[in-house]
């Protein structure tokens, strides 16, 4: 029966991969056409999904959690201002993340579609679908885990590759231990650390900080030497012998029904889906203030006409959208350079030094910052949902000429609002080179003029791929789903270069080059695509 269940669920998602994969390739342009006739008829047989299924679960398991490992764990343990030596500065990320965040909630007490679906839908057994669930996350994850700490420990630490199958063992036992205790807790009180979200978001932000904070400003992670204990038999041992008792435990809970009820009702996705909805529109939406006399008024004093005093009225009323974004990321910056200062003068002497000396010399990090910083998302959503949405109704608002001024207007106001911040952050690196190493101050050039044109290439692309692509329905769901895969590249290109190590005048002629090719090219395909794809859906 387990088994049946475990195929079952692994049916389902490989169904739903599947129809959302084939939803997105029947959206692209030159695809859809191929594919319009084309259904799951030929799939005569369950067997197949389940096949597809954990095949699927086999490459892209360890995949996802190697990445995952490799960016939020094994590079932050490796920047060479951390404390503790590298290794147990590992061991203690891998302590917090996979032991003690287990202590903030169970994923079995959690609200979920697919457990919506099945349970209350399709009337599967709760508690065989509890059960199975359960037995196919920590086998995935067993798999995954050992997979990559098994290369890691060999190829990486030079250390024998069991190492890693034995932290991985321990990591899933010790998670069907905490998921037996977190169902005790809801059969003898009725409640679970699962009702308390806030408490469990704040919880969780508070243990990525301090977790971060104590490996980069503390030996704290080499006094414990995690190594040693993580990564003994014993412990596996132990750990194991915990798993197997919460896993018999798992099999004789009678109250599956009561937690899957209790978290899985209508009303929390009517609610959620409400909720989604609305904080899409009110990014956007004018509010009462933004209508006050001054900006109601017809014959201020200006000296535009046509598109320039239509582009001119949207961002003055809209100065919120624009405004409260800029001031988060000037207040990020500040604190950054902040922070910077008090650790240099209060906590790690020569920090400021070594911290300058890495950004000079692995300036591609900051390719993931500019980006970060130039990201026009909201503003392209009010821009469609408060002006082009009911102007491309009208023939000569989607001609060439007037759709390459109308991007050439916004383009300027977008790189006036994005320099802001941009600014900032060129004044804080030059304050900085200057007070740590002087004797480099002649490398600043290069890094503003780098910064600069970063953030030029990003307000270009951001502006660029909206006219070309217009991915919003009126309720302002992304609808073509070329969008969130080119951004998707830019955001995955921009972070394989946090570890590259290459300097601003490396990469300055590069980066020129660039992007005066990705703008003439946006200004080119503006004016001769833009009329067929910028439209309402």
């Amino acid at each position: 029966m387990m088994i049946r269940a475990i195929l079952t669920i692994i049916n389902i998602n490989t169904s739903k991969s599947i129809n959302g994969f084939l939803y997105y390739l029947k959206k692209i342009p030159g695809i859809k056409n191929l594919l319009k006739d084309i259904n799951y008829s030929f799939i005569g047989f369950k067997k197949f999904l389940s096949i597809i299924g954990i095949i699927s679960s086999i490459i892209t398991g360890p995949l996802f959690f190697g990445l995952l490992f490799f960016a939020a764990i094994y590079l932050p343990a490796n920047i060479e201002w951390v404390k503790a030596d590298s290794l147990n500065a590992l061991m203690f990320f891998i302590f917090s993340f996979f032991f003690l965040n287990q202590f903030i909630g169970s994923k079995m007490i959690e609200a979920n579609q697919e457990t919506f679906i099945v349970v209350k839908q399709m009337r599967m057994n709760p508690k065989v679908y509890a059960v199975s669930q359960t037995i196919w996350k920590n086998l995935r994850g067993l798999f995954s885990k050992a997979l990559v700490f098994a290369l890691f420990f060999k190829f990486i630490l030079n250390k024998d590759s069991l190492f890693g199958v034995y932290l991985a063992l321990s990591i899933t036992m010790f998670d069907i231990f905490m998921d037996a205790t977190h169902l005790y807790i809801f059969k003898k009180t009725g409640h679970s650390v699962n009702d308390f979200p806030k408490a469990r978001f704040g919880l969780a932000l508070l243990g990525i900080a301090g977790t971060y904070g104590i490996v980069m400003l503390t030996k704290l992670p080499e006094v414990l030497n995690l190594v040693s204990i993580l990564t003994s038999t014993y412990l596996t041992i132990i750990l194991s012998f915990l798993g197997i008792l919460g896993f018999i435990y798992l099999l004789k809970y009678d109250r599956y029904w009561d937690i899957i009820n209790n978290a899985n009702k209508l009303e929390t996705y009517k609610d959620f889906q409400e909720s989604t909805q609305d904080i899409n529109f009110q990014e956007v939406k004018l509010r009462d203030k933004d209508f006050d006399g001054e900006n109601l008024k017809e014959n201020e004093n200006i000296d535009k006409e046509g598109y320039e005093y239509l582009n001119h009225i949207f961002f003055k009323r809209h100065k919120r959208v624009v405004y409260k974004p800029m001031i988060r990321k000037l207040l990020g910056i500040l604190l950054v350079f902040l922070g910077i200062f008090i650790v240099d003068r209060f906590f790690v002497d020569g920090f400021g030094k070594t911290t300058t000396t890495e950004l000079i010399d692995g300036f591609s990090l900051f390719i993931i910052i500019v980006y970060a910083l130039c990201n026009s998302t909201a503003i392209m959503k009010s821009l469609f949902y408060n002006c082009d949405r009911s102007l491309l109704r009208y023939g000569f608002y989607k001609e060439g000429d007037a759709l390459l001024r109308m991007f050439s207007l916004r383009l300027k106001k977008i790189l006036f609002y994005n320099m802001i911040p941009i600014t900032v952050l060129c004044l804080g690196l030059v304050q900085l080179i200057y007070f740590n190493l002087p004797e480099r101050i002649g490398q600043a050039m290069p890094m503003i003029a780098s910064t600069i044109l970063l953030a030029t290439f990003f307000s270009v692309h951001y502006i660029f791929v909206y006219y070309i692509l217009q991915p919003f329905s009126t309720d302002l769901k992304i609808k073509n789903p070329l969008y969130n895969i080119i951004n998707g590249l830019v955001y995955l290109v921009s972070y394989g270069f946090i570890g590259l190590g290459f300097s601003a005048s490396q990469m300055l002629p590069y980066i020129l080059g660039f992007t005066i090719i990705y703008v003439s090219l946006a200004l080119l395909l503006v004016y001769k695509k833009a009329p067929k794809t910028f439209r309402v859906k």
